[in-house]
């Protein structure tokens, strides 16, 4: 253990990207999923947007129209997915030509009743229609709720996931070097890539002990060495069939929870003012410096 606190450089440190960049990769993952897919929905939904034949026709409206007086013939409330309430305005009215005509739009609720004569915007080279100051289009605003609802939080996901990174990489570059004694390990369950998650215990630079929790990729190197600890055989070897050597007994590997008399000890670098925030480390975790073969720097506790 002596051998390996002297390989760790002292402060401050290179840090190996490898080292932070699995911090919190949960969220890293949530948050990049959360902005890829919604950025592809919302720009999905702001083109079905832009290009609606009703929103169209309502822009059509707005540039070039006519207005007349015809009679609302039916009024039905409508909701929308949001929950916003609309009237469906039904009316008739007569062309410049004097042929009939039909239409309907949405308007606000409890605007108007059925035999009111309203005033109509109407394209006589569209044909469209609608009630004045109405819409052809029914407010929903999709674009803005999923950009609002899956674009932000994942945003805030990966911000939230790049402050812990630079938090662990300014501990892992300033912080101060100590002797972790492991508690507990165990495999973490329903995990992919398989994880091992690690109780230790050390002591800061005031000899306060304090304890940590730590989860390592079982393929980590750090993981592999409590791999070996917190693995063994079971009791009977089991028969299974391979191309190359067909049946053959195989002795398959079973987890169970050690406790710290069967774990090696690791190295721990902790924050000197929050020793809450620390890190299990190897020396693979930092660049190699000239000055790691010097002697072991005095904040480190072999407690």
């Amino acid at each position: 253990m002596a051998l390996e606190l002297r390989d760790i450089p002292p402060a401050p440190r290179d840090v190996r990207a490898r080292a932070v960049v699995w911090r919190a990769f949960g969220m890293c993952l949530a948050g990049a999923v959360l902005l890829v897919y919604g950025g592809v929905l919302t720009l999905l939904l702001w083109i079905s947007d832009r290009g609606s034949y009703y929103t169209e026709a309502d822009r059509t409206l707005d540039r070039e129209r006519e207005v007349l007086v015809g009679t609302v013939t039916a009024v039905a409330p409508r909701s929308s997915w949001r929950g916003d309430a609309m009237d469906l305005v039904r009316f008739r009215f007569a062309a410049d030509d004097g042929v009939p005509q039909e239409g309907a739009s949405f308007f606000t609720p409890g605007a108007h009743r059925v035999g009111d004569e309203v005033e109509i915007e109407y394209s006589a080279r569209t044909g469209d229609s609608r009630v004045l100051g109405g819409s052809l289009v029914q407010p929903m605003d999709a674009t803005g709720t999923a950009f609002w609802s899956t674009v932000v939080p994942g945003a805030g996901l990966l911000i939230l996931w790049l402050a812990s990174v630079l938090r662990l990489r300014r501990v892992l570059r300033d912080g101060d070097v100590a002797i972790a004694e492991p508690v507990e390990v165990r495999r973490v369950p329903f995990m992919i890539p398989s994880m091992l998650e690690v109780r230790f215990r050390f002591r800061d630079r005031s000899a306060n002990v304090r304890e940590g929790r730590h989860w390592l990729l079982a393929r980590s190197e750090l993981g592999e060495r409590m791999s070996v600890a917190a693995a063994r055989p079971p009791t009977a070897p089991r028969v299974l069939w391979t191309p190359k050597r067909g049946l053959a007994p195989v002795v398959p590997t079973e987890w169970q929870t050690v406790r710290s008399s069967d774990l090696p000890r690791l190295c721990v670098i902790h924050d000197r003012k929050r020793p809450q925030a620390n890190r299990l480390v190897a020396a693979s975790d930092f660049a190699p410096s000239a000055s790691t073969s010097r002697a072991l720097p005095p904040h480190a506790w072999l407690g």
